[in-house]
């Protein structure tokens, strides 16, 4: 049995596969099971991955009808068999030493959670650059317990499902699923997981390339699904408030939620945007209706004051002009 899943959800990547499937067959860490599942996919990728599979027997690939992204990793994590397991995008792919040097930190610290960082790629205009994501130097790769987890924590480290390596165990004995018909999925499974770690551990090596904005992304979408943003805020909040972290944790998700709420605004077309803006006005002020927030960025301080205090046109010219 391999010590390490590695979890690969397969729909239309046929442009992208391959690169991802070398970045993982080519491990430095061998001792690993790759678990594809095609999620319906009508195009190449099916045949892509049987001619992976036919070379390298620790493909194992599961067909099954298109689901989404979320039912596809739990369909995975079905069939997982390792003690730890990762997260791959097919259209993203990973550095040689991603399986080596998240097991070494877990192993070295005996941490149920490994965060690391990643780069993105752009494809308008081509380039790479390091995600705005990362620890504080100075609890990097360091032991810890939650206890001693600053309260800014969650806004410093990716929330996506990608950027960890977590322990099966963990995941098995507390029932853990991705919430299915839902896009931007990753908030409330992240937040489940950190709340159900008893140790940390957190590097700032970018070991993980992904694919922003790519020809099929959900984030190239601008019609209403963007509102699925909310509910995962919404469910992410309830996951915290269930283990009575949300308290502790309240002014870091927020500043982590405006970022995300004025990412996802920025990009929509206006007729969209008006009727998302209220959607997240209504989320923000609901947020901060109970308690007080510490916002140390004068961005951050600006983008509530806007959300709590503007109409959508008023909003809307602070917003460009800003």
């Amino acid at each position: 049995m391999a010590e390490v899943s590695v979890v690969i959800p397969v729909y239309n990547v046929e442009k992208y596969l391959s690169f991802c499937l070398d970045s993982v067959i080519n491990q430095t860490f061998e001792d690993i099971e790759i678990i594809c599942v095609n999620d319906g996919s009508t195009d190449k990728s099916a045949f892509i991955l049987g001619r992976y599979a036919d070379f390298d027997n620790r493909i194992k690939i599961i067909t099954r009808e298109n689901g989404g992204l979320s039912a596809a990793r739990n369909t995975g994590l079905d069939a997982v068999q390792g003690d730890y397991v990762l997260f791959v995008d097919s259209d993203d792919y990973v550095s040689p030493l991603l399986v080596e040097n998240t097991l070494e930190l877990s192993k070295k610290f005996g941490a149920d959670y490994v965060s690391f960082n990643n780069f993105v790629l752009t494809q308008n205009p081509k380039k790479i650059y390091l995600s705005f994501c990362a620890v504080d130097n100075s609890l990097e790769n360091k032991f810890l317990e939650e206890k001693n987890l600053p309260p800014s924590m969650l806004a410093d480290i990716p929330l996506t499902a990608w950027s960890k390596l977590y322990k099966t165990k963990l995941i098995k004995d507390n029932n853990m699923k991705f919430v299915e018909g839902m896009q931007y999925e990753d908030g409330p499974w992240g937040y489940e997981y950190f709340c159900v770690s008893r140790s940390f551990v957190f590097s700032n090596q970018s070991l993980y390339f992904y694919r922003a904005a790519r020809d099929g992304s959900i984030m190239l979408k601008k019609d209403l699904s963007v509102l699925d943003v909310l509910k995962s805020l919404k469910l992410s909040d309830e996951v915290m408030k269930k283990y009575g972290k949300f308290d502790k944790y309240k002014s870091g998700i927020l500043k982590l939620n405006l970022d995300l709420l004025m990412f996802h605004y920025n990009r929509l077309t206006p007729d969209i945007r008006k009727i998302y803006y209220k959607e997240a006005k209504d989320y923000i002020t609901s947020f901060v209706s109970n308690g007080v927030f510490e916002l140390k960025e004068a961005k951050h301080r600006n983008y509530l004051n806007l959300f709590l205090n503007c109409g959508y046109e008023e909003f809307e010219k602070a917003v460009a002009h800003a």
